[in-house]
């Protein structure tokens, strides 16, 4: 019974002015149940509130409101709220008068206006109808008149007929002329409604008639609506089903929570790893609470209406990385969205990592450690085996110098005997050493003996003979001596013209010609004989 009033106070809630409603009802009960929140959502909502009543039941009007939560006297001190009779209003000089009352309609609903209030409502109780009185043949005319002339003024008034009281007839014109009516707790649209012209029709006949058909298409016009409503819904419902199902099939659990805690809606893996809530708030049955946790990272999304994301670890003991989102119900109320992955297995892998990354990082250390000394032993091996290169390269240079020995045999005289190998490094510093003695003993002339020489090849030829050309620049003459069978082929294959170059058998005939050459620089050029032109060789 508490819940069909709940249900007929949020339908009441609903209504706005302007309106035209009647309550048909059997008893006082019925009829408070009705008008007491009919009376107080209009205070509640600043409109003028007008109660017609019987005169014997002005006092219980009064008790009824009261009970109902109505100020009653302080609503009356206001203003807001007045309580009269039907003889003060509708019998006013003890007669009935239509245009009168669509009159006082119009005056009171701006009279309550100018008064500050947002609109009019009124209720008036008709039991008075059947006592009769002058005018009220025009009754029914006027409920039917009095609709348009309510929703011109901003006015809601709603007019109550006990069934017990009136008569079967007038009943069905009360539901004619109402296009609203409250009966057994439901506030009803009326499809019985009849406009003003229809009602007031001469042939009453015709127009039930005409009526009667409309109201069989629009009966069938809203079955049919309702049928497709139905449809709709279990289509709806099927893709619900579907839906739910999918989230089922989710490796991850899917949970929905309200602003208290509760949990309107969860997945299969949910209720499987943590049952179900039955109306139990989340802290209260997951980790038997009696208030929120700590922890919990979740209701900060109402906070910041973002998602978040974060780690936790369930009452089963494995970890969920957590996503929260925030999500609006059917009816617009904030709820939360909880997706949790379970991530026990990864962070199992990530701490076995772990230990192998330090476990590999101390074996890095290690080899690094390894590496260095060896890297440190390399480097002092290196620089052992260059210096023992470099002691190598001294005593090869040393041993060649002494392999090509260069004698200042005689003032302005250089004698250098050959022996071993003459290849291209060696002639290099053979041509280096016979040019820095040519400048140190300003040598005149150079006795080049290749009598030691067993090979040579044609680098060495080249390098020989450039040391040759680079000697007579420097204003010194070369004469070479002993020169082999093997040593003259080697020259003659690169091209050189052994009679260009001076020649001598052997050392001491190469020596005698050298001195030859001195003596010749130092003596008169008037004695040709002195002078050796031949004996070359």
């Amino acid at each position: 019974m508490v819940s069909e009033q709940v249900k007929l106070v949020e339908a009441l809630g609903r209504l706005e002015p302007p309106g035209h409603l009647c309550a048909i009802f059997e008893g006082q009960q019925e009829r408070f149940s009705v008008v007491v929140p009919f009376i107080r959502i209009g205070l509640e909502r600043n409109q003028k509130c007008l109660y017609i009543a019987g005169e014997q039941n002005v006092v219980p009007v009064q008790e009824a409101l009261r009970a109902g939560g109505v100020d009653v006297e302080q609503a009356t001190r206001s203003g807001a709220l007045t309580i009269t009779t039907a003889e003060a209003v509708q019998l006013k000089g003890g007669y009935f008068d239509a245009e009168r009352m669509c009159a006082f309609w119009k005056e009171a609903s701006d009279q309550a206006r100018a008064d500050g209030f947002s609109a009019l409502r009124a209720t008036g109780e008709t039991e008075w109808l059947q006592e009769g009185a002058p005018g009220l043949e025009r009754w029914m005319e006027y409920e039917s008149r009095v609709t348009d002339t309510l929703s011109r003024n901003n006015c809601m008034a709603l007019c109550q007929y006990d069934r017990r009281s009136c008569p079967p007839a007038l009943i069905l014109d009360v539901i004619h002329t109402h296009p609203v009516v409250i009966c057994g707790g439901t506030v009803c649209r009326n499809f019985y409604h009849v406009p003003l012209e229809e009602f007031l029709e001469a042939n009453p006949a015709a127009r039930q008639g005409a009526r009667v058909l409309r109201d069989v298409q629009e009966r069938e016009r809203v079955e049919e609506a309702l049928r497709r409503l139905s449809e709709a819904e279990g289509a709806v419902r099927a893709e619900r089903q579907r839906f739910s199902d999918v989230l089922d099939q989710l490796p991850a659990y899917l949970v929905l929570l309200s602003r208290d805690y509760r949990v309107p809606f969860a997945n299969r893996v949910f209720r499987e790893r943590f049952g179900e809530s039955h109306g139990r708030r989340c802290y209260e049955y997951l980790s038997n609470r009696t208030e929120p946790c700590e922890v919990c990272e979740t209701y900060t999304v109402l906070k910041t209406n973002a998602p978040h994301r974060w780690e936790w670890t369930g009452p089963d003991g494995h970890n969920y990385d957590i996503y929260d989102f925030p999500f609006k119900d059917a009816d617009g109320s904030a709820l939360i969205m909880k997706v949790g992955l379970d991530i026990t297995e990864r962070k199992q892998t990530e701490a076995e990592l772990e230990k192998y990354r330090q476990h590999l990082e101390k074996l890095v250390q290690e080899r690094t450690r390894q590496l260095e000394a060896a890297n440190a032993q390399l480097h002092a091996e290196i620089a052992e085996h260059k210096q023992a290169e470099e002691e190598i390269r001294k005593q090869r240079q040393a041993i060649l110098e002494l392999s090509t020995p260069v004698l200042p045999l005689a003032e302005r005289m250089l004698v250098v005997p050959l022996i071993g190998v003459l290849d291209a490094e060696r002639a290099t510093q053979l041509s280096n050493q016979l040019l820095a003695a040519v400048r140190q003993h300003r040598a005149r002339v150079l006795v080049l003996d290749v009598t030691g020489v067993a090979l040579i090849d044609s680098h060495g030829a080249n390098g020989l003979i450039h040391a040759v050309e680079c000697a007579r620049l420097l204003g010194a003459t070369t004469i070479l001596t002993g020169i082999s069978s093997g040593v003259a082929r080697t020259l003659t294959d690169i091209g050189v013209e052994l009679s260009k170059l001076r020649t001598m058998g052997d050392l001491q005939s190469g020596i005698e010609e050298a001195n030859l050459i001195l003596r010749a620089d130092t003596e008169p050029a008037l004695n040709p004989r002195t002078r050796h032109t031949a004996g070359r060789s």
